[in-house]
This record gives structure tokens, sequence and C-alpha cells, in this order.
């Protein structure tokens, strides 16, 4: 049975959410923080919200191609609409981690489009037929997004996700989701870090992963 990690948030509110969060419960030997990143986002031009969830195997799994065989199955097992695995980043200066993503319908758009022509050249438009006015109808899915972070280890997965939350609003929107990117990358030396020091404390292990990741930065 998943391990997880409690708290409240606004992921009652997405029924796929909820119905995907129920599946990864159900799922062998695999953490997940219960509480969901919500950031607003946007699908087409409308608005909409992103759930993000953090899992990792009980048992770390630091080779790109065991963390990938994870992702895969785990994507099949809960019929994500895509599946990205994890890959080497930057020639072997990390990994870029995987995720498996859901969509969930919010709402549906009717658009009605009026076209009016005014001539010109009115011996030009009767020539090429061109009605006075012309409409038509287009109909379309808002979308909810839910995306699935997966990590090599539970210790990286918690670090991040408290990461995510500590930037969260009072009405439960992460203010940061424009630095989800750097969450998506375990540099070498995080890596390092994680493989040989997975008792240690949060708080430490938040501090030692902040450091590496500067560090990164400054090396460019």
């Amino acid at each position: 049975m998943a391990r997880k990690e409690s708290g409240e948030g606004r992921g009652a509110e997405f029924t796929t959410l909820v119905s995907v969060m129920d599946r990864l419960k159900a799922t062998e030997d695999l953490w997940y923080a219960e509480r969901p990143i919500i950031s607003k986002t946007t699908y087409s031009i409308f608005p909409s919200e992103k759930a993000e969830i953090f899992v990792a195997p009980i048992t770390p799994l630091f080779e790109v191609r065991d963390l990938s065989r994870l992702t895969r199955n785990l994507g099949k097992r809960l019929n994500a609409f895509e599946i990205i695995p994890p890959h080497n980043y930057a020639r072997g200066k990390g990994m870029v981690l995987g995720s498996l993503g859901f969509l969930e319908r919010i709402a549906t758009v009717k658009e009605v489009i009026r076209d009016v022509f005014t001539a010109i050249n009115p011996e030009a438009v009767k020539r090429l037929e061109i009605p006075e006015k012309r409409e038509g109808k287009t109909k379309r899915d808002l979308m909810n997004q839910i995306v699935v972070r997966i990590f090599p280890d539970t210790l990286s997965a918690k670090v991040m996700s408290a990461a995510g939350l500590s930037y969260t609003n009072a009405q439960g929107y992460n203010l940061e989701p424009e630095n989800e990117l750097k969450d998506l990358i375990l540099t070498t030396e995080q890596i390092n870090f994680l493989k040989k020091n997975q008792n240690i404390d949060l708080d430490r292990a938040t501090r030692a992963m902040e450091v590496f990741a500067q560090n990164e930065d400054v090396k460019g």
C-alpha cells in the first residue's frame, strides 16, 4: 500500500484528481504527498488550474532506466493520457524527472463567430461570390490539468513538495508556478547527496538541496 503525507488543500475539488490519488494510494511500494500543489494557469486562452502530485518509490531508484520503467508502468496502470519518462540532463549533469499527465473537463465553451463583409470592390466581391455575412459555431472543452511528478526517492519528493507548498496562499494556490522547471531537475550533486543521506531530517536535506541548486546556477 502506498504511503502518504497528509494535509488540507484544494484537491477535493478535482474529481479526476481524487480518482488518480485513490489509485496512487492503492499502488504498492509508492509514497505520495496527499496534498497536491495547485496553480492557476491557462488551458487554451481560458483560466484553468493545474494540480501537481509528488510521488516516489519507497525503495530509491536513482538510475534513469529504472525510474523510467516505473514511470511507464505507473502511467499505463493509471491510464495517463501523457507519459514523460525521465532522462539524463545536460550530458550527465543530472536527471530530468518524468511525469504523468491527466485532464479533467470543467466546462464547455460554445463560441458563435459572425463575419460581416463590407465591399470595397463590389465587382470582385461578386465574382468571388463572397456573402454579406457568415456565421459559424465552435465548441471546445475547458480542462484542468493533473500532473504526477515522479521522483527517484521519498526524501527528494518530500523536499520539493514542502518547497512548493511554502509558496501557497490563503486560497490554496501556488504563487510561483513559473519556477516549477527547477523542481523537475535533480543535479548530479543533489543525487549523490540523496544516495548517501536518506535518513537525515527534512530541514537539513532542504538546505543542502538548495545549496547544490545554487552552485549549479553559478556554474551556468
